[in-house]
């Protein structure tokens, strides 16, 4: 056996090292237990030991034992030692001295990698690569590895050199970095190499050991950071080296620190915190909840610092009052591949309380379905049938639920669900059961349970609930911040906190006080890093051998375990692809073994604490018992490999688990798409959209046509892969539009990317739809008269179609443009035509299909043109007659629609009470629904609501200051999804809330901002009232802007805005009542209303 510390190759049955008399000793590769050098079978663990290098580190493993076949991927810090002026020494010496000088060179290199426990990868004639973390890996490889440079720097000039060499003259370059490689044997022919490394990292150290000057250490900053605390380190910037896309920090290693762990380089003054301060403060929102109030709090933190841990203990301490019946508790969890499935996590989590699934739900256990629904406060049959639309399985307790519209069924799904979460029957009905609700890694939750979350957390007002969320820091909570969510960010543990969780988790008496200051050094104050190495020393029955022998990141502590359960590894594999749980009977079938076989390596894999069982197979499900564990395994697993077990991954679910594809495509389309099976998987994405869309998951459905297009890519280039995507882009477009609004920059690209395909594939009927998708792009993005140029082109193209549908999707918008550029006279003469156009029966889908009702839309943009023409009672008919078809139909865009244009007639009759009415329920359904474009909308119209308030009370509460805040809110909202068309509008509102809070300076530069949008783009139809307002908020009041106000109303038509600027110009100067006694008279409507009185005012005056 070779001595790690000298190379010497030792005979068989040596104790010691015959030529530096190092003790010879065998480590085993399954347990790490140290063994004599003459056995053959671990003393610990009884498996054989591998014969090969000695000395005090783990021996390789019989080339026999590792799957020849199988390569992964590994993290090692890779070294380049290189000569210093190899070339002129050999043309001074002789081959044989030159090859004596070469090898003394090596064997100091050799000697050095061995003693630190590295491996020579490949000798490069004076040079080596020697890598650290294959085919054996340290907690501290990258740490080694520096002292080996070091050490060998240290003895190279002791080197005794043959004759002829000048002695003490070898120099060396030295370069290291750290990074991912794919590493196993390598074959070509007949010949193969061995524990090759493959990829960039052994490429960069190279290039890094290039640019060391002579006699020097020179590392990444990828390294440096792993080794920072021990290592005295001169920083020298980043470089541009050969042959490398990007530049890379060099750090120089200057010499050791003396720092022998990290914990002694934390400054003692900074605070760390445990977790007894966050405990309180849930436990006292918990006391609060108790008491009858709802609450919510929402704990951050990186993966592994401890947020399941803090949820456990919550749950446990209030686990004791639910066990005697004073509480309940609901838990539930996100997955990362459930994040394009509609409300999985509360589809689980309702299997797991009734029993039931899509599956084995039936008539013959729909009545204890039922009775289990009833017991949680669900009983009326429609929200029964809710529920059970998530098991597809509705109709067997409601005959209507299939005719409902998406978006009932959408409410009715979230009532529903509310019901069972929120609201079970007390034991006495005076009483409530405090519920704790909780609900982890929300940053892997679908768009639509986001939007459940956020409702949950609006009934928390009147309910004592206690919902508690986990995520990680990079999760943005969608919900809004008027919304009362506690956030609480975890830190990571002191040492003293740490030393108390090794002590929790390990085995008394297992572990000596320097392994505990060890793991609590390395683990750096996560919490899994500590469970994790507690359970390394374990798995070694204590045996720790004064090192912790675990790689520095998790992603190395983890591979270190596999390696050891290797005959688990196929299973791990697919497991891992499947998702953070899936079923013993999917995974059996996809593995192609025998049931027998499957247990066998879940046993192993279960033994490892990689996974957990719940259930007994073959029902059971299987999950991994903590994500990193499972993002582990899939990273280690190479991309080749990842490809044929998502194929088989497809094959098994499209033939044998047909069900689950058709419950969730989305699925099924993922697997396909990462086995390169690109047509089935968007054949499988487009059904995921539309179920989504049926559903009214706005944001599902793009994701699902997003994900779609991207794949469009991998087809043959032909008209059918255009006409294929050209469909795509169509049906992104309109999830985007109500999604994010019409002004959005998807909206655009997707509709242009249409545009031009259908240049290519000559589509009319895609043509219209790409057009008129840019057609409401430019006029709800605030530039009508490119909106206009569009619209002679659909024009036509709905001439040349003779479809009245066709027509009908052209004149409603074309109305709404011509309203933008003030053509008040021309826009109600489009919208009159398309309703005269419109057939309730025949153009049902197109709210489905454009993502509005036309004629509610139609309806309440004529009602609010005529507010402006002067017909101010009409203007609330139209708009009351719009909200009231769009509740008809049940279908939220469309209402969200009626209902804000409705709020707007309100605040041009200046009635704020009414339009904090309507506004109530636009923010209901705009949030319910995720309207981003609707929010802003009832933001900044509620907001001039509230300014009105102290004015017309006469008080001094704050209200107008606050209102303005409000509008300037929502005008910044508003223009962020990219819209402008409105911007005049609300720009005219926040000026006149800041003139009422007395802020003039702040009304002018808001209202020239509004008036300059208005000129640049054309955008007419507020352009009147925003001069008013600005010759109001001058120093002195501007006549000549109140003129131009009244003239360019007249030129509109605009009766309404014309009457509120004569009414200003006979205030100031008592001059041109007869023309406003004349305009006044063309009311019809009741003489209360605010600017009619006004006016009457005047002219009584």
């Amino acid at each position: 056996m070779k001595c790690k510390d000298c190379a010497f190759d030792n005979p068989e049955g040596m104790r010691f090292c015959g030529a530096c008399g190092a003790k010879l000793s065998l480590v085993c590769t399954s347990c790490k237990n140290i063994n004599p050098p003459d056995h053959r079978f671990c003393g610990s663990c009884g498996k054989p030991i591998a014969v090969a290098d000695a000395g005090g580190a783990p021996a390789a493993e019989p080339v026999a034992a590792a799957p020849l076949d199988r390569s992964e991927l590994r993290q090692v810090t890779a070294v380049f030692c290189d000569l210093v002026g190899s070339t002129q020494l050999s043309s001074r010496l002789d081959p044989e001295s030159y090859r004596l000088v070469v090898a003394t060179f090596r064997e100091l290199c050799v000697r050095s990698a061995h003693r630190m426990g590295g491996d020579v990868a490949r000798y490069l004639g004076d040079g080596l690569l020697i890598a650290f973390g294959w085919p054996r890996a340290w907690e501290d490889d990258a740490r080694r590895a520096v002292r080996m440079g070091l050490a060998i720097l240290e003895g190279l000039p002791t080197l005794a050199l043959p004759a002829g060499a000048p002695q003490g003259s070898l120099q060396v370059r030295i370069g290291m970095h750290t990074g991912l490689v794919v590493a196993g044997d390598l074959s070509a022919g007949d010949r193969t190499e061995h524990d090759a490394l493959l990829g960039d990292t052994p490429n960069i150290a190279a290039r890094i050991q290039a640019e060391a000057e002579p006699d020097t250490v020179l590392i990444s900053g990828t390294t440096a950071a792993l080794v920072a605390p021990f290592f005295v380190l001169e920083r020298l910037g980043h470089r541009s080296l050969r042959g490398l896309d990007d530049d890379v920090e060099l750090v120089s290693v200057l010499r050791e620190s003396g720092v022998r762990d990290r914990m002694e380089t934390v400054d003692p003054r900074s605070p760390v915190f445990g977790r007894s301060q966050e405990m309180s403060l849930l436990l006292d929102r918990w006391g609060r909840v108790k008491a009858g109030h709802g609450d919510a709090a929402l704990l951050l933190g990186e993966p592994g610092i401890g947020k399941s841990r803090m949820v456990a203990e919550i749950r446990r301490l209030v686990a004791t009052e639910a066990s005697y019946g004073a509480a309940r508790i609901i838990s539930i969890g996100c997955a990362a591949y459930d994040i394009t499935s509609t409300l999985r996590p509360f589809v689980e989590a309702l299997e797991q309380d009734t029993g039931l699934s899509a599956t084995t739900l039936s008539a013959a256990n729909a009545a204890a379905f039922a009775a289990a629904l009833a017991r949680r406060g669900v009983d009326p049959p429609l929200r029964v049938a809710a529920l059970a639309s998530l098991f597809d399985a509705a109709a067997l307790f409601d005959e209507e639920w299939p005719h409902l519209s998406p978006d009932r069924k959408r409410a009715e799904l979230f009532e529903a669900l509310s019901d069972w979460v929120l609201t079970r029957p007390p034991p006495l009905p005076s009483t409530q059961l405090p519920l704790l609700l909780l609900v982890e890694d929300v940053h892997w939750a679908d768009e639509s349970t986001l939007s459940l979350l956020g409702h949950l957390v609006e009934c928390l007002t009147d309910t004592p609930a206690f919902l508690v969320l986990t995520a990680r820091p990079e999760f943005q909570p969608p919900w809004p911040s008027r919304l009362r969510v506690s956030q609480i960010a975890l830190q990571r543990l002191d040492a003293e906190e740490g030393r108390r969780l090794v002590e929790a988790v390990a085995v008394p008496g297992t572990l000596s006080p320097g392994d505990v200051e060890r793991i609590v050094a390395r683990a750096d104050g996560v919490p899994l890093f500590i469970e994790e190495l507690v359970r390394e020393l374990r798995d070694r029955d204590g045996r720790s051998n004064g090192e912790t022998t675990v790689p520095a990141t998790l992603r190395d502590l983890l591979m270190a375990r596999l390696d050891r359960v290797r005959e688990a590894r196929p299973l791990l594999e697919i497991g891992a692809l499947l998702g953070k749980t899936f079923s013993f009977s999917l995974l059996v079938a996809v593995s192609g073994s025998t049931v027998a076989e499957v247990e066998r390596q879940l046993a192993v894999a279960t033994a490892a604490e990689f996974l957990e069982v719940r259930g007994v197979p073959p029902e059971a499900r299987l999950g991994f018992r903590h994500a990193l564990i499972q993002e582990a395994v899939q990273e280690s697993t190479l991309r080749r490999r990842r490809t044929d077990l998502h194929g088989r991954i497809a094959r098994v679910l499209g033939t044998s688990f047909s069900e689950l594809v058709d419950r969730q495509p989305e699925v099924y389309a993922a697997h396909c798409a990462a086995a390169g099976m690109a047509r089935e998987a968007i054949d499988a994405w487009q059904r995921a959209g539309r179920r989504a869309t049926e559903r009214s998951a706005y944001a599902e459905a793009a994701r699902h046509y997003r994900l779609a297009v991207s794949t469009v890519a991998q087809l043959p280039d032909d008209a059918a892969r255009d006409e294929l995507e050209l469909s795509l882009q169509v049906a992104l477009g309109a999830q985007m539009i109500a999604l994010s609004g019409n002004g959005a920059p998807e909206v655009e690209a997707a509709y242009r990317r249409a545009e031009a395909l259908c240049a290519r594939v000559g589509s009319s009927a895609h043509r219209f739809r790409a057009l008129r998708g840019l057609f409401t792009f430019f006029m709800v993005r605030g530039r009508p008269l490119e909106a206009w140029r569009i619209g002679g082109r659909l024009l036509k193209l709905a001439e040349q179609s003779g479809d009245a549908g066709v027509r009908l999707q052209v004149y409603r918008p074309l109305g709404l443009n011509l309203f933008y550029l003030g053509r008040f006279a021309e826009a109600l003469a489009q919208l009159d035509g398309a309703l005269a156009l419109h057939d309730p029966v025949v153009h049902a889908d197109h709210r489905h299909e454009y993502g509005s009702d036309p004629a509610v839309l139609a309806l309440c943009n004529r009602g609010w043109i005529r507010w402006f023409l002067g017909d101010l009672g009409i203007a609330l008919e139209d708009c009351a007659a719009a909200v009231a078809r769009a509740r008809s139909l049940d279908h939220p865009h469309s209402l969200a629609f009626a209902l804000s244009l409705l709020a707007s007639v309100h605040q041009g009759r200046r009635e704020p009470r009414q339009v904090l009415d309507v506004c109530g329920e636009l923010r209901a359904i705009a949030r319910l629904n995720a309207f981003p474009y609707w929010m802003t909308w009832e933001q900044v119209l509620c907001g001039w609501a509230t300014a009105q308030t102290d004015t017309q009370a006469g008080t001094k509460t704050g209200a107008t200051h606050a209102g303005a805040e409000a509008i300037a809110a929502g005008l910044e909202g508003y223009r962020a999804t990219g819209a402008e068309a409105m911007v005049p509008y609300f720009a005219a509102l926040l000026g006149e809330a800041l003139l009422l809070d007395g802020d003039a300076a702040a009304a002018r530069r808001v209202l020239d901002d509004g008036i300059a949008v208005a000129r640049e783009h054309e955008i007419a139809f507020y352009g009147p009232e925003l001069l008013r307002l600005r010759a109001r908020a001058g120093e002195t009041h501007d006549l000549a802007l109140v003129r131009e106000a009244a003239a360019w109303s007249r030129r509109l038509g605009a009766r309404t805005l014309e009457l509120r600027a004569l009414v200003d110009l006979k205030v100031d100067m008592k001059a041109d009542i007869a023309e406003l006694r004349r305009l006044r008279a063309t009311f019809s409507d009741d003489p209360r209303l605010p600017d009619l009185a006004e006016a009457d005012r005047c002219i009584g005056a």
